[in-house]
Parts: C-alpha cells; structure tokens; sequence
C-alpha cells in the first residue's frame, strides 16, 4: 500500500519557515544591538572628547592623555560598524558619501586602511553642506598604531566649491588638509578619523576622499 507523504512534507516545510523567520529575527536583533553598541560607543568618545578638551585647558596635561587614550579605546571598539572610506593611490578622484551624526551624539567617526607598502604620506579632504567654520572639529588616531600630536595641522578651506560629476552640495565649506611630513601613515595599518559637531546635532552628509603616496623626507 501507498502512504501519502503530505503531512510530514508539510510539517517539514512549516519548520523549515519557522527557523528561517527566527533566523531573520535573530539577525535583526543582532543589527538593532550593533547600531545600539556603535550609539553608545560614540556618546562615550564624545564624553571624552569633551573631558580632554576640558582637562587641555586647564593644562592638565596627564587628564588630556588620559582621556584622549579613553576617546580611542572607545573608537577602535566600534571599528569594525564605522563608515568605510577606501583610500587612493595618489590623487583621489571620487568621493565617497558619508552619513555622519546620524546618532546625533554630536560625534563620529570614518576609518580608512592605508594600502601598499612601507609607509605613506596622506592628503585628504571634506565636504560638507552650508557654512561649517568654526562647527566642526577633527583628527585622526590609530585603530591600534599611535600618532602622534601635530598630525593635522594645517588646511586649506574654501566655501561653495565645484566639481564635474561629484553632486555637491551647491552650499558647501571644503577642508583640504595633509598628514604632516614626519607623521607618514603605516601601510597595512587602519586609520580612524573623528569628527565633533558643536552646533547642530542632525545627521550631515559629507563627501570625502582621501590619497596617499610613499613617504618623502623634507
């Protein structure tokens, strides 16, 4: 005699359908807590941005260090849920578009990996909407290599500025800035550059792109 297999291919596919959804849930938990983590992370390196700040002031030169080293411990625990940026190799040519305080907590982050090998001098560059000097502040630390003070130092900013192609803002503040010449990036080394808003806390799209090229000694 003949048994039907429709009940157990039923009951087969009905499990099957229930451990994908609870797979599907299960993801979705797992990237509500990462956004919720990466939130926190950022509210705690603004909270230490902000204490160094405050202890540099005063000239509390060890509360600086102290809560600047805090600032990275909690950067390079969220590396890995930060906006990507993929350096050039010489002059870069295309930005790439980043939502930044999109937690608003007034503080973000990018990172970037330094390609090639040996070790590099950097040029890189924002855009952002509207009038930004004097809103925004910035730098650049290791995900796990030191730099040093004196990194970022000087820049060029310009305001409204065109491009062919590159679908900017049509009001907008350019920073153009290099690494300076005796802080050269490690190739192979990752790369976190922060960015803290004193005036607005919504979201900002900025347009970036960053290049590098081998080290020369001045």
């Amino acid at each position: 005699m003949l048994r039907s297999r429709g009940g157990s291919a039923l009951v087969m596919t009905g499990a099957l359908l229930a451990a994908a959804a609870i797979g599907l849930a299960a993801r979705a938990d797992d990237k509500k807590d990462q956004k919720e983590d990466l939130a926190k992370a950022l509210t705690a390196a603004g909270k230490h941005y902000q204490a160094r700040q405050a202890a540099a002031a005063a000239k509390k030169k060890k509360d600086q260090y102290h809560e600047h080293q805090l600032m990275i411990k909690a950067l390079a625990g969220v590396a890995d849920q930060l906006p990507k940026v993929t350096p050039a190799k010489g002059e870069p040519k295309k930005y790439t578009k980043v939502t930044l305080n999109s937690h608003k907590t007034r503080f973000d982050a990018i990172i970037f990996k330094a390609p090639g090998d040996g070790t590099l001098d950097m040029k890189w560059e924002y855009v952002l909407p509207g009038d930004m000097a004097g809103k925004v502040s910035w730098y650049i630390v290791g995900r796990k290599v030191e730099v040093k003070d004196g990194a970022f130092t000087t820049y060029d900013r310009t305001f409204d500025y065109e491009e062919k192609g590159a679908d900017l803002p049509k009001t907008n503040t350019r920073v153009v800035q290099p690494l300076e010449n005796d802080h050269p990036l490690d190739a192979g080394q990752e790369y976190i550059i922060w960015f803290a808003f004193k005036e607005s806390n919504e979201p900002i799209d900025a347009h970036i792109r960053i290049g590098v090229t081998p080290h020369k000694k001045k």
